[in-house]
């Protein structure tokens, strides 16, 4: 009987460990979803508006791996089309739910940049529009000059969007925080759905410089947040938009190539610390014993720093430097946007 009982109380005990965030094929107590249509599953296969469950989204993938049920221990909240504005206004309307959750996964920020998108094309072409996907072709097939024009008037635009989001998110942290104290939270950094697609152009190098200023006001936002962690999900995407999106459909949405890499990441953040630590120390062990060199005389992390230096010097040469904080890279990446188009203008 004491056998039994003991026996009981260590499976007990280990549950409880387990409970909130187990290693992917494990399972959690339970797991919210919240944001824009990046959650929802939108494009996909399956996808309905009234039921964000059927599809195979990043987020209907995990909480399978996890073994959770759709609608009670895996409940998806998120909303086509949401802001961070909306989202923190929606999560005071969630409290129970949150209070209940173990993991709450994220993805916001998106349409607050889209949003920016048909004042953008109005301001390259002329001509007001307020279909999106007429605003995305004016981006891809304007040429320099009209750039260098838009770029000056919509940087006070960004800015302001950028600045709103950090304070959304951070006044969204603060709530989810409030209602439950230990639940993990991933926000999924936006990724750039015109990185590696051949005709933008100046549109993706503009994109990507608007999309880097939301991520490190992401990252400053969750910065010294215990338990609040950001999934790389530019790895995944940028560089490989045409395969992982429907952009060539002018749909800047993830395509099921792209949710199943979304939801591989997810799946190997949310292995357990532990392993991931010991996993970490073994690969530093082994690549410290066993490293030879690959043949191309080149180091990663040495190719970073590099570039790294090398656009802080062209920013120093153009008088782009600043003291800018979390922005830093967005105000740059604007104040050398004139200098690189009128560049590209004159060849």
């Amino acid at each position: 009987m004491k056998y039994a009982m003991k026996a009981a109380a260590a499976l007990l005990a280990a549950l409880l460990v387990c409970l909130p965030v187990c290693a992917a094929g494990g399972q959690a107590g339970n797991m919210l979803v919240l944001g824009d249509s990046i959650s929802t599953g939108y494009g996909l296969e399956d996808y309905y508006v009234d039921n964000p469950y059927k599809c195979a989204s990043y987020a209907n993938r995990l909480a399978k791996d996890l073994g959770l049920e759709s609608g009670r221990t895996y409940v998806n909240r998120a909303v086509n089309g949401y802001t961070s504005a909306q989202l923190r206004a929606l999560i005071p309307q969630l409290k129970a739910t949150v209070e209940q959750s173990d993991l709450i996964i994220i993805s916001i920020g998106g349409n607050d940049l889209l949003h920016t998108l048909p004042q953008l094309a109005k301001e390259l072409t002329g001509v007001a529009t307020s279909d999106y996907a007429a605003a995305l072709e004016a981006l891809i097939y304007s040429d320099a000059s009209q750039y260098a024009n838009a770029v000056e008037k919509m940087t006070p635009v960004f800015s302001r969007v950028v600045s709103e989001f950090a304070e959304n998110v951070k006044g969204s942290i603060d709530l989810l925080r409030e209602y439950n104290p230990s639940a993990k939270i991933v926000f999924l950094a936006q990724y750039n759905p015109l990185s590696g697609v051949s005709k933008a152009g100046i549109a993706a190098t503009l994109a990507a410089s608007v999309i880097a200023s939301l991520n490190a006001a992401l990252s400053v936002a969750v910065s010294g947040r215990e338990g609040v962690v950001i999934a790389d999900v530019p790895s995944v995407i940028d560089g490989a938009a045409e395969a992982r999106t429907n952009i060539l459909a002018a749909d800047i949405h993830p395509n099921a190539a792209g949710h199943g890499e979304i939801y591989l990441l997810l799946r190997e953040l949310l292995k357990p610390d532990e392993a991931e630590t010991s996993a970490e120390e073994t690969t530093a062990e082994e690549t410290e014993e066993t490293s030879v060199p690959d043949g191309t005389g080149s180091d990663t992390g040495t190719d970073s720093s590099s570039a790294t230096e090398t656009r802080e010097s062209i920013a120093d040469m153009l008088g782009c430097r600043s003291s800018v904080g979390a922005f830093y890279a967005f105000a740059t990446a604007l104040c050398l946007a004139p200098a690189v188009l009128k560049r590209r203008k004159d060849r």
